[in-house]
């Protein structure tokens, strides 16, 4: 697996992240879960940016260490999908989307704050 294919699951994922930021951008109920979901996303990105740099440190001819970065980097994403869902789960009690006539809508349903 090249480089290039890193790059390519990341944008993926850019792609799929502004879903979850719209949703996770209107209701400040859920400020912890936020902080919380950022932080740690924060560390992954940074281990996942370490591994990428290791795997460019491969030699050309050493497949095993390059699949081995690239097996700790999908390790990295697959827990950020994890957590993000379960993070959007959490959110989801405070947020209801409903559609209306093709139209999507936003209605902030009262609920206690949900627990960490």
């Amino acid at each position: 697996m090249h480089f290039d294919s890193i790059i390519n699951i990341q944008r993926a994922i850019h792609r799929g992240r502004s879903l979850f930021a719209d949703r996770m951008s209107t209701c400040d109920r859920c400020a912890a879960i936020k902080l919380r979901w950022l932080r740690w996303l924060r560390r992954q990105r940074q281990r996942r940016h370490r591994l990428q740099l290791a795997a460019c440190r491969c030699e050309e001819s050493d497949a095993g260490c390059m699949q081995r970065q690239v097996d700790r980097i999908k390790a990295i994403q697959a827990a950020i999908a994890v957590r993000r869902a379960a993070a959007l789960k959490l959110h989801g009690q405070c947020i209801v989307t409903t559609t209306v006539a093709g139209a999507t809508t936003r209605r902030i349903v009262e609920t206690e704050e949900p627990s960490l």
